[in-house]
Order: structure tokens, then sequence, then C-alpha cells
């Protein structure tokens, strides 16, 4: 169980801390005092983000839309009376549960929602397009889900099932006619023996930013995943890439031990010049029945760069009894990463507390060791019985 918290923290460090782009000359060399700044820097750019994504169309959308207010969705009786009608029109969840399987070319159509009966209307159309008010109070059907493409595949899993995934989807939601959200999917499956991905692609709009992720298998036992996050409105964005090398090919037996047959897993994170280039050799790692964090620190690394140049690294300690991330700085000094990331959580808590009834929103502990343990094995116990074999 240590094992996963040491992956996961390292990881955590590494995801958070990058910073945005200098234009100094390539290769240029910086102090740690500068440093510091770079990286108090990056927190202080996510911060906008979050800010101009809280002041952005769809989230603004979201709050009319809700009513949410003090942690509480005032228009949640309007919302369901609003979409139980439009199921009794369109009948999506008795076909899905029948056939279990999303038909694009039985639901098309256009679905029109009537503000005086309360009812709706459906109309021929090529796709799938629900108009309806952007909140209560709104005078008309200013906003609409677009779904224009839909396919999927069938699939076998354990042998066994039968059952559609998604292999492309075009979707889109507009408000007063200007796109406030959108995703565009396409996925290729592996559909001979046991279900995976062999590659996939996603670009999601959220006004007013964009995001694209990617994955390809390589081989049978080796996947590479690239993200692109919070691009536009002026913003840089975080640019992440991952490799993935495995012990043995996904199948039914994949996840039936407790510990993953990963061998190696590579990431890099970069928002402009600086990146953390990191590797993570969980072959020996899962050699050690309780590792010590000299052993964990020899195999995990996570490096510092500023263009290119190492500036520092990440490594592990115990200070009583508890394990914390540590960057180490080219001058041979070191200071725990708390001192970058609880100034940061404590702005974006009070950024978020004004949707949560004043309470606070970010517990530090909830990025504690115990909480990064929990969700993995919550994730670990589903997949096991997705994926489980009678």
């Amino acid at each position: 169980m240590k094992k996963i918290t040491i992956i996961l923290l390292v990881l955590s460090g590494v995801f958070f801390m990058t910073c945005d782009k200098n234009n100094s000359g390539a290769g240029s060399e910086t102090t740690v005092a500068e440093d510091k700044q770079n990286i108090e820097a990056l927190f202080d750019r996510t911060l906008d983000i979050v800010r101009t994504f809280e002041n952005g169309r769809l989230i603004q959308a979201l709050l009319t839309f809700t009513g949410l207010e003090d942690g509480e969705v005032l228009n949640r009786r309007w919302i369901d009376d609003l979409f139980e009608s439009l199921d009794k029109t369109a009948g999506f969840r008795d076909y899905v549960e029948t056939h279990e399987r999303f038909d694009f070319g039985y639901f098309e159509g256009k679905y029109d929602y009537n503000q005086s009966t309360k009812r709706w209307t459906k109309s021929s159309d090529s796709k799938l397009v629900i108009n309806f008010p952007a909140g209560p109070a709104s005078k008309s059907n200013n906003c609409s889900v677009i779904l224009s493409e839909y396919s999927d595949t069938r699939v076998t899993v354990n042998n066994r099932d039968r059952v559609y995934v998604p292999s492309k989807i075009r979707f889109s939601v507009t408000l007063d006619g200007q796109e406030i959200a959108s995703c565009q999917t396409d996925v290729s499956w592996e559909t001979v023996g046991f279900v995976t991905v062999k590659e996939a692609s996603v670009t999601v709009f959220t006004a007013p930013f964009t995001h694209t992720a990617s994955i390809r298998q390589v081989k049978s036992t080796e996947y590479d995943a690239e993200a692109t996050l919070f691009a536009g409105a002026d913003h840089e964005p975080y640019v992440i890439k991952t490799k993935l090398k495995l012990a043995q090919a996904i199948d039914e037996d994949f996840f039936a031990d407790d510990e993953l047959p990963v061998n190696y897993v590579y990431l890099t994170v970069a928002k402009g010049d600086l990146a953390f280039d990191g590797s993570l050799d969980m072959n020996t790692l899962n050699k050690y029945n309780n590792p010590t964090i000299e052993q964990i620190n020899s195999v995990a690394t996570v490096n510092i760069l500023y263009k290119d140049a190492k500036i520092g690294d990440l490594k592990l300690r115990t200070l009583n009894r508890d394990d914390y991330v540590f960057i180490n700085y080219k001058d041979d000094t070191s200071e725990n990463i708390e001192i970058y990331y609880e100034p940061f959580l404590d702005e974006l808590d009070n950024i978020l507390r004004k949707y949560n009834d004043n309470d606070p929103v970010i517990d530090y502990r909830r990025a504690s060791a115990q909480f990064f343990t929990a969700r993995y094995n919550q994730l670990k116990n589903a997949a096991h019985a997705l994926f489980k074999t009678e």
C-alpha cells in the first residue's frame, strides 16, 4: 500500500509544479531565487486560469441553469421536471435499458420545449437536437444541446458479454447562438480477445478553454498518452506526456493481483520553459514488500528542468513518521513543497467557498497518503469488478 502512496505523491508533485514561459534566451541560467519565483508564479497563473474559467460563459451558464447558491441547487425541481418530461417524449431511459445501447438513429430528431404547456415536441432532424430555456427566467429556448454524430462498436467483454462502446462522438452546447461547450471523440477498439483501446483522441471545449488528449497503443505492453489542458484565453497550456510499459498485455488476468503488472511509468509535465520529467521503475519497486524511503527514491526520479537544463529534483523524506515530497534546488538547499501548494489551496478554497455555503471545500488532509490510497483502491476494485471472470 505504501508503494502506491509514494507513486501518487511523487506524480502529484510533478503535476502541480510547472511554470509559465519566460522569454529569455534558450539555455539561460537562473538563480535559485529566480527558480522559486517561477514556481510561485505558476500558482498565481493557475489561479488566474481558475478565475477566467469561473467567469467564462460555460460556468456562468451552469450557474444560471442550476441556480446554485450557497451550495444549494435552487432550480432542482425545475430541472427535474424539465428532463423527466423530455424522457417521456424521447424514451431515452427505457430504450437504453431494454437494448443496452444508445441508438443514435433511433433518437435523432429535434426536441423543443414548450414553456406554456411544459411539454416537449419532436420534429425530424438528422441530428439529435434538444432546445430548452437556459434557466427558469428565460423566455425562449435559448440553449441547445446538439449531438451531430455518434457511432459505436460492439465488443465482447470476458469472452461472454457483448456491449456497445462509443467510437465517435460530436457533441456541442450553445447559448444564445454561441458555443459554450463541445466534445469530439474518436476511439479505435481492439475487438479480438480482451477489449482494449488501440487509439483514442478527444478534444473538449469548455468556454473559454480547449483541452485535448490522446492515447496510442504502441504494442500490447506499451502505451503513449499526451494531453494539452487549458489552452486559450491568453493562457499558455499545460502539456502532459506519459509512457506506460506493462509487464504483460492487458487481459482478464491483468487486474487479478493486488499489484498491477506495470514495469515502468514515464511522465513529463510542462508549461512554457519549465518541465518536470519523471520516471518510476515499478518492476523494481514491486519486489519490495515494504520499501524504505531510500529504496523508493532509488526507483522514482523527478528532475526539474528549465529550458532543458536541470535546476533541481523531487525526493521523498520522512518527518515525524509522515512522508513528504521535498524539492532539492541546484544549490543543495531543499524545501517541503507544501510552501508552494498550501497558499495556493487556501486561495483556491476561497474561490470555491461561495458555491458551498461558505464552508471549506479543500481539506489538506484530502491530499494525504490516506486519500490517494483510498481513491486508488476504489479504482482498482472497480476494475476488478468490470473484468472479473467466472
